[in-house]
């Protein structure tokens, strides 16, 4: 599942969406849901798409759990995937550690995976609703994966009325991204109110997700 916001993130980055491509947590529930096999990957020139899921239905290939399963025993019989799609999946998985490990092993060196997660969201169960994450942690989770100095990554809004770029460095700033303030009037009067010593009103969080694509080194860290 995924919204057309990031599915534009994704266009915008297709050079790297090539090969056999996996995408995770596939389902397709209609109207509540964007078809990227049949959008995005379609406009990507993808031919050869596995769609995984933890229950069968629309689009599903695999029914499997990437975040119970032993490599070994349960995925070996997968191929290594030139493009890995995880999008809005990490936060509903309790051991995200394990799914993030099965991941890189599926994914081909110079392979690229793209991942899009909340950083800060309403909780939405599907089934669960277990993590917020920073674009540190991500980088974490995937100690073997490139993210490109946050070349081709973004933090959006999640309604799609303001990105933010997370490249030369400025993966920094991104608290200056997250004030919902809605004016420079406004901000301008808070920043007067606060020297001034008066009370002022405080940051509000606009809800916000972070798109993160990166390439599997050819050796492991």
């Amino acid at each position: 599942m995924t919204t057309p916001n990031v599915a534009h993130w994704l266009l915008k980055n297709r050079d790297l969406i090539k090969g056999q491509v996996l995408e995770v947590g596939s389902k397709h529930y209609g109207e509540h849901s964007l078809d990227l096999r049949n959008t995005v990957l379609r406009k990507a020139g993808s031919e050869t798409v596995t769609g995984v899921d933890i229950s069968s239905g629309r689009n599903v290939d695999v029914v499997a759990d990437l975040a119970t399963l032993e490599f070994e025993a349960d995925l070996g019989h997968l191929p290594n995937f030139d493009t890995i799609l995880c999008l809005s999946v990490l936060e509903h998985v309790p051991k995200v550690w394990v799914m993030a490990s099965n991941l890189e092993r599926l994914l081909r060196p110079g392979g690229a995976i793209f991942i899009s997660v909340p950083f800060a969201f309403r909780l939405h169960e599907y089934p669960v609703d277990c993590w917020r994450f920073s674009h540190q942690g991500i980088v974490n989770l995937f100690p073997n994966v490139d993210f490109l100095e946050y070349s081709r990554s973004e933090a959006l809004a999640a309604d799609g009325s303001s990105r933010f770029s997370l490249k030369n460095g400025r993966h920094e700033k991104l608290n200056r991204f997250l004030s919902a303030l809605s004016s420079t009037d406004r901000k301008l009067a808070r920043k007067s109110q606060k020297a001034q010593g008066g009370q002022v009103e405080p940051y509000l969080i606009q809800p916000t997700i972070l798109n993160l694509v990166g390439i599997r080194r050819s050796t492991e860290s």
